[in-house]
């Protein structure tokens, strides 16, 4: 622009179309069907425009402005699309079909299995219509001066953000059932075969559930989910920053970097006041006795707002009678107090220790503030009373009246002025060996205070967990503190994790060739997963302990080496020999890695029945309640118990963790046993892996360069498995379990034993899990050795 001013300037459109039908899937959210699935559109466009100034021989100033859209957009299409209102008929929600989404496939994004598919592998799903997108927005200055021996720099960011999405999953739809509804009798014995109940059928399929007709006067019932909308989230959030900073050469060999970074992370809010919260301590339980519909006890709304009652009006409007109380005003329209006192302060040595430059000593320090997903928030967009989440026990054909339904809030967040951030450090000392030589050695160690974590609010507590372990639904929300809800996820920031680490680096370069080799040894350990943006939900709300151990991105021993090695050029023989056998060139890169920690889960689990009847049916006061190991009321973090084998023992294949280290058995339902699994106690599939090139360059006239190579990925054919689902497998009993000495029972042949119960509750039999601990999904989606040819022209 002038001879001291330079602008900058780029913008930047990308979009792709996905249309359906494809098959098979390729994208998440598509189904392997062609009969209803979802086209897919993604337009995005980002805009920078940057001004740098010389103020003057000592001083610049660079100032950026930065925009990014990005779109996601999916539409009802397929083969068959017009069967979704046939569908939407014969299965009608209980919320009227008026507030209901337009076109959208039954059961939200669940999907259904149909019968006979392999463990699964298909389903047919569909997630449209869905919509999305965000915008982002920055401003940022940033101000060099040199004065004598300082460096010293200042500068500013401002960002305003925008994501708007629709967060109810589809499930303003009823929910497909996955299990039959059965009623039982006072001591928890379910009706079978009695006329005047509903029928408990079960096929291990949802499609075939769901066409089993009832017995005697009644249809057969399902235990049904369904939210009386599909909200749209509009969150907004800011951000405010500065920093000081100077680099000072304190002396001819010795530098210090010093500074600070205020942070102002404001809490997101609600760009309509569509936001709520819920706490325990403003629940009331006089309200809970008298309505225990009302899904607005405890509720925490943003001041100035009376959603609830707007709720109440709009479904009365719609004869929904669902009269629910005023709710709380929450302490802003953040629903959180605001951090202002984020402060990291940073700073760094480096030590020319002989004055030399063959041996340096570095230190460094300083602490480092983190914004989280904002998806977590959107939760806050679809709970009570915005979206009316409602449980009941219908038929297909006919949906449950709504005079009285089980309803809950679902969503939740710490109001405490927090943000997650980490401490780091590090020591370092490089040493030349030789000319172009060297070896560096360091140690380099985090701690994480405040991450993200996930708990049940409204968790069963330690002294219920017996009881609630017999119990589900309802029956088990009468063990928890607010007594008419269930599971209420609330995110906070009380997770704690550290990293220690021991990294070596060796460099040599001899002429042109190049060799590079390092080693980490490192420790990982906390107490919630670190490759999940959420947390992971709590063990025990009394005790955090029991969720610290190694975690989920803890790799012990990494190893990795590359070199570029430059073959003779033959320069002293002709030219075809020249051209042909000369100037090759070879590089490889090695990579030795142990795998990452994992857990060792156990989800649900059922009681076996110990007496059947001539015919194979359960006789009345032999069948079990079980439902879970811990009783905690939420059953997917429970833990098997440990053998003391290790858990990498007897690896073979693609069996990674050894079934013999855990067991069911012995395990005391209701309780947490010293001897369960600890967290991250076993190690994933390690990576072992060989690339290679060879590759051969010519030059040609003016600047024409041809070069041809030949890569070789995974060379010694190694296969590598992907760890991804050795976690999610869990170890979980095969089939419903035996307590105190009970045994499978035969036909007319009496009773074996006590079926498992708050009385009988120590596990003594439980059936192997199939294909636990094994992987066949290759890293990369690759599964062997691939050679590649290159040919490229570069002028």
């Amino acid at each position: 622009m002038t001879k001291s001013n330079r602008a900058t300037m780029r913008w930047t459109r990308d979009s792709w179309d996905n249309p359906a039908p494809v098959n098979p899937a390729g994208f998440w959210g598509e189904s392997a069907f062609p009969t209803v699935q979802s086209a897919w559109s993604q337009p995005s466009k980002s805009v920078m425009a940057k001004l740098s100034s010389t103020i003057s021989n000592s001083m610049v100033n660079d100032v950026e402005f930065g925009y990014g859209h990005n779109q996601l957009i999916s539409t009802l299409a397929g083969t068959r699309a017009d069967i979704v209102p046939e569908l939407q008929t014969a299965y009608p929600p209980s919320f009227p079909s008026s507030i209901k989404t337009k076109d959208e496939f039954f059961g939200g994004w669940g999907g259904l299995n149909p019968y006979g598919s392999y463990n699964g592998s298909f389903s047919m799903w569909n997630i449209a219509p869905y919509g999305g997108h965000e915008d982002l927005y920055s401003v940022q200055d940033n101000l060099s001066k040199v004065k004598g021996d300082h460096l010293l720099r200042a500068g500013i960011l401002l960002s305003t953000n925008t994501k708007i999405e629709n967060v109810g999953n589809g499930q303003d739809r009823p929910s497909l059932p996955s299990t039959v509804y059965c009623e039982a009798d006072s001591s928890g014995n379910t009706y079978i075969g009695v006329p005047g109940h509903p029928a408990c059928a079960q096929t291990n399929n949802g499609l075939a559930n769901i066409l089993i007709p009832g017995t005697g006067n009644m249809p057969q019932e399902f235990n049904v989910t369904e939210n009386s909308i599909d909200a749209v989230a509009d969150i907004r959030w800011h951000d405010i920053e500065w920093y000081l900073g100077d680099s000072w050469k304190v002396r001819r060999n010795v530098s210090l970097d010093y500074g600070f970074r205020w942070s102002f992370y404001r809490e997101p809010y609600s760009a309509q006041n569509q936001y709520a919260n819920w706490s325990l301590a403003t629940w009331d339980a006089g309200r809970a006795l008298a309505n225990p519909s009302d899904a607005c006890n405890g509720v925490i709304t943003v001041p100035g707002t009376d959603p609830c009652t707007d709720a109440a009006k709009f479904l009365a409007g719609l004869g929904v009678n669902l009269p629910l109380s005023k709710g709380v005003a929450g302490p802003n329209r953040a629903l959180a107090f605001q951090s202002n006192h984020d402060i990291a302060a940073r700073v760094g040595i480096a030590w020319d220790v002989f004055g030399n430059g063959k041996t340096a000593v570095r230190l460094g320090g300083g602490q480092f503030y983190q914004r989280e997903l904002i998806g977590l928030d959107e939760g806050l967009s679809r709970t009570a009373p915005y979206v009316i989440s409602v449980n009941t026990n219908r038929s297909i054909d006919t949906p449950a009246p709504l005079a009285n339904p089980s309803v809950s809030p679902n969503a939740a967040k710490s109001p405490r002025a927090v943000t997650p951030n980490s401490w780091q450090w590090n020591v370092t000392v490089e040493q030349e060996l030789a000319a172009n030589t060297t070896l560096q050695v360091g140690y380099v160690g985090n701690t994480g205070i405040h991450l993200t974590s996930i708990s049940d609010l409204n968790a069963v507590q330690p002294s219920n967990y017996l009881q609630s372990a017999f119990t589900s639904g309802s029956t088990q929300n009468e063990l928890r503190p607010a007594f008419n809800f269930g599971t209420i996820g609330g995110y906070a920031r009380n997770g704690h994790a550290s990293y220690n680490s021991l990294q070596v680096l060796f460099r040599n370069q001899t002429g042109p060739s190049t060799f590079q080799a390092s080693y980490t040894w490192s420790h990982s350990i906390g107490n919630v997963d670190l490759d999940s943006a959420a947390g992971s939900y709590t063990t025990d709300q009394s005790d955090p302990r029991l969720d610290k151990g190694d975690t989920d991105v803890n790799r012990p021993n990494i190893f990795v080496a590359n070199e570029v090695y430059y073959l003779p050029k033959l320069e002293t023989h002709g030219l075809f020999v020249r051209q042909t056998l000369g100037g090759w060139e070879a590089s490889s890169i090695i990579s030795l890695v142990e795998g990452s920690s994992l857990s060792v889960f156990s989800g649900g689990i059922s009681g076996a029945c110990t007496n059947l009847d001539i015919n194979g049916n359960c006789i009345s006061g032999y069948s079990s309640n079980l439902t879970s190991l811990i009783g905690n009321g939420y059953s997917a973090n429970n833990r098997p118990l440990a053998t003391g084998v290790s858990c990498s023992s007897g690896r073979n294949g693609f069996t990674f963790l050894n079934p013999a280290a855990f067991t069911l058995v012995g395990y005391p339902i209701g309780t947490i046993p010293h001897n369960m699994v600890g967290r991250g106690i076993c190690s994933g599939a390690p990576t072992t892996n060989v690339d290679f090139q060879l590759a051969k360059n010519w030059q040609l006239k003016g600047r024409l360069r041809v070069k041809f190579s030949m890569d070789f990925f995974d060379l010694f054919n190694h296969p590598n498995f992907n760890s991804t689902s050795l976690e999610g497998t869990g170890y979980t009993s095969s089939s419903p379990v035996y307590c105190g000495g009970a045994t499978p029972p035969t036909p007319g042949g009496g009773p074996t034993g006590l079926p498992c119960s708050p009385t009988n509750n120590v596990i003594s039999a439980a059936g192997a899990p199939s294909g636990f601990g094994q992987s066949q999904v290759m890293q990369n989606g690759r599964s062997n050795r691939e050679l590649q040819y290159t040919l490229r022209f570069s002028f």
